[in-house]
């Protein structure tokens, strides 16, 4: 893992930036110098031969060293941020996994419930049946007939009566 604090130490005590390359020397040899400052007429210079590639790259990583400590610091935030976060919601996913065993498994009663609604349903048109049978071999008809009936489904609905 990269340490910040050693790069921003070292940062801040090399020579003030920005630095660039230029090229010195003359017609049978060719330079590439980093210049570091100038201060009191003179300049600070790191002179790399003839490795261009070297000193383009040095030169950009100095000038750019301060930023990319920066971002890195944010990442680094937001990751322990992230891992925070994943770990509040990984307790929680547990403690909802422990809530849901601890639940009564309620499919057995439901299919139970179901089953007797249905008996219950089944002796409501029985009853119905034979009560609207019954009021039409008794001449019963209109009004009194229809509230005779549901008085019979109501009752075999309620009493549990078979016929």
């Amino acid at each position: 893992m990269t340490d910040i604090e050693s790069l921003r130490a070292l940062h801040e005590a090399a020579t003030p930036g920005p630095w660039f390359v230029e090229m010195a020397g003359d017609f049978d040899h060719e330079c590439a110098i980093i210049e570091c400052a100038r201060w009191n007429g003179y300049i600070n210079t790191i002179d790399l031969g003839s490795d261009h590639d070297t000193a383009n790259l040095i030169a950009a990583m100095r000038n750019a060293l301060p930023d990319l400590l920066d971002g890195l610091e944010r990442l680094r935030a937001e990751k322990a941020q992230l891992l925070q976060s994943r770990a509040e919601i990984a307790d929680e996913a547990q403690a909802l996994r422990s809530w849901l065993d601890g639940l009564p498994d309620v499919r057995a009663e439901r299919d139970d419930l179901a089953s007797k609604v249905q008996r219950v349903e089944a002796l409501v048109d029985g009853w119905a049946t034979a009560a609207t049978k019954a009021a039409n071999a008794l001449g019963f008809s209109g009004r009194h007939h229809r509230d005779w009936s549901r008085i019979s489904a109501l009752r075999a609905a309620i009493g549990g009566d078979d016929e």
